[in-house]
């Protein structure tokens, strides 16, 4: 007999399909009796994007087909900060329950992941290939070269090394679920039946948009610039005035992806009307340096009404996705396709 209470803090297990996986797509979407899935899935986005809501529920069956409800919106929306937040709430989820589950539950885990592991003994052994993959985010305690390495295997026991297994499997949880949403194809009915939801989500995404550190961001990579941040910095070195709206709009950006104001301001020197104490200024108004508040950057319809807004004469398709709604994530996504095909 298959463990709902298990499924539903573990919604990955392979096992799970055996349970649910004669439901459709379209009545988990749409029948009233799937509401309460719908609700914790929402709730679970919502969370993510620190939001302070109740997703907690008895109901197991609603727990794991949340989850899984989850995947299709995520997927569908494509932003993978977001992405990386929900990773996050559910990683720490995880690391709470590996502190005091059964061995052959984290086995159970650890082929859903597809990590090479084994047990012996009261040792968990994990191939090295796989525990260097899964290490990259911890700290220098979890360097290889401090750990019990045999036979291709790096050997953590579960009675006195228990927190040190958690921490490992909880990033692995974040690469496999990364991998899975970047594979995963929302099903087409999901915007038909999900459509308030996902507008409300796109709408606090905007929002809370601002809160996004500029260390989310990475590296500083300027060809994955949308294309009305990179119309204005053309305008600049053609010599050209530009409007407040569009300094405004450039510094914000700018800030919020991590330049420092040096770069910031060295880009405006090439303005014919620059003037560097009204520069620095704006530039320390803008970003909150003097000042209480740090302004973030304008969405789309506001780069629309500010006339900046260049997607039908570039012609990019990624301007014309129905979940694209910020310059910050059309940079966030072009970045790491960009970094994706230089690691080809």
């Amino acid at each position: 007999m298959i463990d709902e209470k298990l499924l539903a803090k573990y919604p990955f297990l392979k096992k799970g399909t055996l349970l649910f996986g004669n439901l459709l797509v379209e009545d988990i979407l749409s029948e009233q009796k799937f509401s309460e899935a719908r609700r914790i899935a929402i709730s679970q986005i919502e969370k993510a994007l620190g939001v302070d809501t109740r997703i907690f529920s008895n109901d197991y069956e609603a727990r794991y087909l949340a989850y899984h409800i989850s995947r299709m919106v995520l997927s569908y929306l494509h932003d993978p900060i977001l992405i990386n937040r929900y990773a996050t709430l559910f990683r720490d989820l995880i690391e709470k329950n590996i502190l005091k589950e059964e061995p052959e539950i984290i086995m159970e885990i650890m082929d859903a992941f597809s990590i090479d592991s084994r047990i012996e003994g009261k040792n968990l052994k994990i191939s090295v290939m796989d525990y260097i993959s899964m290490i990259k985010r911890l700290g220098e305690k979890y360097s290889l070269v401090y750990q019990k390495v045999n036979g291709g295997y790096v050997s953590f026991n579960f009675d006195t090394e228990r927190d040190m297994i958690a921490k490992v499997i909880r990033e692995a949880y974040v690469n496999y679920f990364r991998k899975d949403i970047e594979n995963l194809k929302p099903p087409a009915e999901i915007f038909e039946f999900l459509k308030d939801d996902i507008e409300k989500i796109k709408a606090l995404r905007d929002e809370k948009i601002s809160s996004y550190s500029p260390g989310e961001f990475g590296e500083l990579i300027p060809h994955a610039f949308p294309p009305c941040i990179k119309s204005i910095i053309a305008s600049i070195e053609r010599g050209e005035n530009i409007s407040h709206n569009a300094r405004f709009s450039l510094v914000t950006f700018l800030n919020q992806i991590g330049m420092d104001k040096e770069g910031i301001h060295s880009i405006f020197q090439r303005v014919p009307d620059f003037d560097e104490k009204m520069t620095d200024y704006q530039i320390s108004h803008i970003t909150g340096e003097k000042g209480k508040t740090v302004y973030s950057t304008p969405k789309c319809s506001t780069m629309e009404l500010y006339n900046l807004c260049v997607k039908n004469s570039v012609n990019d398709p990624l301007c014309f996705k129905e979940w694209m709604t910020h310059p910050l994530i059309y940079y966030r996504i072009k970045k790491k396709s960009k970094v994706s095909q230089g690691s080809k």
